[in-house]
């Protein structure tokens, strides 16, 4: 029986964390170029396909449109938007209280008074996730981007896609067909996007305070890739020759007009046929916990601290490998202390949920099963 992604993905063994902590050091390290104003970025020279950051980005969003699409399926809406806030809020709350209470007043060009009275408590919105802002007046002042944590503008998109897809999955009520279109759709709406000059931030309006709506458009296919390989995984062969066949695809695309479109196309099949081709991983996250979204997190401030310190004599490469194991130093204590125990005070609310269930079932909704630990 030839083999599919259905009988391919393994919960318990697969290579999507260290995948994803993977693309998280290679935002950090995208970064460390962009932030001391480089000209030359590594990952971009190395693969045509665009700054390391943005190809991680795009990693990140397909690994959550599949896994976030079993969690839609697998789980009842309460769970998992339950999930979806104990995954994503604690770790972004860590961040922005040692922003706004330690790195902010450290690197403030002013009086401390000033920052405490006006400028403090608003960052504190970024814990709504959609009011994020990355930039505290005066924090960071003589740095060539001086933000505070330019990495957040991607939560409210992949927010959005969250509180999306249960209603697609509502909508759609098994007709798997409806996700291909809604792929070929996302496909355009880049394109499309530049064609009418939406791509203009201010002609193209905004979605949240600082994030326009091409940038939503511009991420949306690759979310809805992860999407369509998880609703039809069934379907879509598990197969090292096609995994091959892609990447010639991409490297002989690449520097091409047909570039953009064949990574949309191929760079989702090459992502998730490494993250199910083993168990590194999951073995990987066992020993150090997953430390990939604090990775991400913690990555841009700490940058611009030794950028802050180091003023212009430090190189993009000395500042990745100064600032790297500090951002690993901040995703393990958030992993460890703030991540992993909200997490496990998700599992134990829904085995109540569960046992609730099991005891009441004309009381509770039918549609809770015991599925735990997923994504």
């Amino acid at each position: 029986m030839p083999s599919t992604f259905a009988t391919a993905f393994d919960p318990r063994r697969n290579n999507f964390d260290a995948i994803r902590l993977l693309a998280a050091s290679v935002v950090v390290l995208s970064h460390a170029y962009s932030l001391t104003g480089a000209q030359w970025e590594p990952v971009s020279s190395l693969l045509h396909y665009g700054y390391g950051g943005t190809l991680a980005v795009q990693v990140f969003f397909v690994i959550s449109g599949f896994l976030i699409a079993r969690s839609v399926h697998d789980n009842s809406t309460g769970e998992y938007l339950a999930a979806r806030m104990l995954r994503i809020l604690p770790g972004l709350a860590f961040i922005t209280l040692v922003e706004t209470f330690l790195i902010a007043p450290a690197f403030f060009n002013g009086a401390l008074g000033t920052y405490f009275r006006n400028l403090a408590w608003p960052h504190l919105g970024n814990i709504l996730v959609f009011g994020e802002d990355p930039y505290i007046p005066g924090v960071f002042a003589k740095n060539p981007y001086p933000y505070v944590n330019g990495s957040l503008w991607t939560l409210p998109i992949e927010s959005l896609f969250y509180l999306a897809l249960p209603i697609l999955v509502t909508l759609a009520a098994g007709r798997r067909w409806i996700y291909l279109v809604l792929f070929a759709l996302s496909l355009a709406a880049e394109p499309v996007c530049v064609a009418f000059g939406l791509s203009d931030e201010h002609l193209g309006g905004f979605l949240f305070r600082t994030v326009s709506t091409f940038a939503a458009a511009k991420y949306a296919c690759w979310f809805m890739a992860g999407v369509v390989a998880w609703t039809w995984r069934d379907r879509i062969g598990f197969s090292a020759g096609a995994c091959a066949l892609a990447l010639l695809i991409l490297f002989a695309a690449r520097d091409s007009l047909a570039a953009p479109w064949m990574a949309k196309i191929c760079g989702p099949y090459v992502v998730l046929y490494i993250g199910m081709a083993g168990g590194f991983g999951t073995a990987l996250k066992r020993r150090i916990g997953d430390l990939s979204y604090g990775t991400y997190l913690f990555g841009y401030p700490v940058l611009n601290i030794m950028v802050s310190l180091g003023g212009r004599h430090l190189s993009a490469k000395a500042v990745f490998l100064l600032a790297m194991p500090v951002a690993l130093l901040g995703a393990t204590l958030s992993w460890h202390f703030v991540e992993r125990p909200c997490l496990r005070m998700k599992h134990s609310g829904l085995r109540w949920l569960v046992f609730r269930a099991r005891e009441a079932p004309s009381e509770t909704d039918s549609s809770i099963r015991p599925n735990m630990g997923k994504e």
